[in-house]
């Protein structure tokens, strides 16, 4: 079973003011980042003597398809978080385990949502 892990932070611009009696920085656009999701766990091969290739080819192929991917689990349905974009994944290595391999990928949370395309020639009559 996989461990997941969520981070989130507020994205804050913040405007640096040279004179005046404020000596603050000024708060502005505040608003919230895409939540990290973490995804760690380590794939077993069958036979014991056997490197899990398979497994990891499957998780290599997640990497390499394109788009945002569907995720279920407890902790990501408390956040609204129902689908994640793979930035990138790890390998690394347990020593002693030829059977196994850990593996780390790190993900942003991503929704789907529509633009409206507006024709600027049509509001100007």
């Amino acid at each position: 079973e996989p461990l997941v892990s969520i981070f989130v932070s507020n994205n804050i611009l913040e405007t640096t003011l040279n004179r005046g009696d404020r000596v603050e920085n000024v708060l502005e656009e505040i608003n919230l980042n895409n939540y990290k999701v973490r995804i760690r766990g380590v794939v077993y091969s069958e036979d014991p003597e056997e490197y899990p290739e398979e497994e990891v080819l499957q998780i290599r192929k997640i990497l390499e398809a394109p788009g945002s991917k569907t995720i279920e689990c407890e902790l990501l349905r408390i956040f609204n978080i129902t689908q994640v974009a793979v930035k990138s994944i790890s390998f690394p290595g347990i020593a002693g385990t030829p059977e196994a391999q850990a593996y780390d990928m790190q993900c942003l949370s991503d929704r789907d949502f529509e633009l409206e395309v507006i024709n600027e020639s049509e509001e100007i009559q």
